[in-house]
């Protein structure tokens, strides 16, 4: 232990440690003059702190002049590129990477087509109705300011007033300066920088041509909540021996002592449809460029009346019909075209009935 020394000040008996100085003994102790808060002892010790003016604070009034040059800079830094001020699309080409705009349409129904060998096919009629570029995004790599680079369409013009009087004005705006009318549906389509389009620029069933392959996506059928028999094809249990109300049951879990819980993912009863999914590269087998109107091969998810997302799809080492590129511009010449563009294989309605040699029949 350190030895102590007893000091008698101001009648209290004080035990301070040895080899301490002590400076001001008499002052140290007085309440009167001590100070009370952290506030007080900075205050009387100013030279602690190093005060000085870091940052002034402007009193005076901004003026209108000011404001603008910084809302100036500010709509400098999120403009968009001069990408689109010399864009012509019109003069791009077509490159082995180059990645075109899709299309938004509506579900119609399925039908039948016949093939000049007398096959018949099933095919799901999708209509492309009002749908135009509502804005473009460009990246960063190829000189804009955004993630990618995409073309974000919109179809399906608003017919609820009610709806449209809630609108803002802002927004009403923003649909003003690009030309369009207000849409239902928006989707984006990511391309390439050589694909890009004007806003405003109307997508056609004339987007694409006969014998193209294509996928769709949209929305799948809901049918409710499914047992583990009709969702995932389970046999269920016995139907005897004791079995009672598990005949449609999918039995044991696997969740015991060992691991304790259920895996993420294991097939179970829930709810069946009401999920987007995408279809395999299907081909467009006919083209009503009057009431824009596809003939896609086979069947397309979604109900009747449902919204579709239609993009270009390509097989590797098969050879196929390339479109337009990036888009199909209309001209004097191109009205002269047909009504209906048919796939080669295809039987049009204006053909006379098939005939077949004897050693097909």
């Amino acid at each position: 232990m350190m030895s102590k020394k007893l000091f008698n000040m101001s009648k209290k008996l004080i035990y301070i440690p040895k080899y301490r100085f002590i400076l001001n003994t008499q002052n140290r102790f007085n309440s009167t003059q001590a100070p009370r808060s952290l506030f007080e002892l900075y205050s009387k010790n100013s030279e602690w702190l190093g005060v000085y003016d870091r940052h002034k604070v402007l009193k005076e009034k901004a003026s209108r002049h000011e404001i603008n040059i910084i809302l100036q800079k500010e709509k400098l830094k999120r403009s968009k590129s001069d990408i689109l001020i010399n864009l012509q699309p019109a003069e791009s080409e077509y490159q082995v990477r180059s990645k075109r705009v899709g299309a938004l349409g509506t579900k119609l129904g399925t039908t039948f087509l016949w093939s000049k060998e007398g096959f018949k096919h099933l095919v799901t009629l999708v209509q492309i109705e009002k749908c135009h570029v509502m804005d473009v995004q460009i990246s960063h790599e190829d000189g804009g300011n955004d993630l990618y680079t995409q073309m974000i369409l919109g179809a399906h013009d608003i017919t609820d007033e009610g709806y449209l009087a809630k609108m803002t004005r802002e927004k009403i705006e923003w649909y003003r300066d690009r030309g369009i009318f207000p849409k239902k549906l928006w989707s984006g389509f990511p391309v390439t920088k050589d694909a890009l389009l004007l806003p405003g620029s109307e997508i056609t069933a004339s987007h694409f041509v006969p014998d193209q392959l294509v996928t769709v996506q949209g929305v799948t059928v809901k049918h409710g909540f499914q047992g583990v028999m009709k969702r995932w094809g389970m046999k269920g249990q016995p139907a005897s021996h004791g079995q009672t109300k598990t005949h449609r049951k999918m039995g044991a879990t696997g969740g015991g002592q060992d691991p304790g819980r259920i895996f993420p993912g294991k097939k179970m009863a829930g709810h069946v449809g009401g999920s987007y999914k995408t279809t395999h590269p299907s081909k467009i087998l006919r083209i009503n460029t009057k009431y824009n109107i596809l003939y896609i091969k086979g069947t397309v998810p979604g109900d009747i009346g449902g919204y579709m997302k239609i993009k270009d799809a390509f097989k590797r080492k098969k050879a196929q019909t390339l479109p337009s590129f990036p888009a199909y511009f209309e001209s004097s010449e191109n009205k002269l075209r047909e009504e209906d563009l048919y796939a080669n294989y295809i039987c049009s309605s204006q053909d006379p009935s098939l005939e077949f040699p004897p050693y097909k029949i």
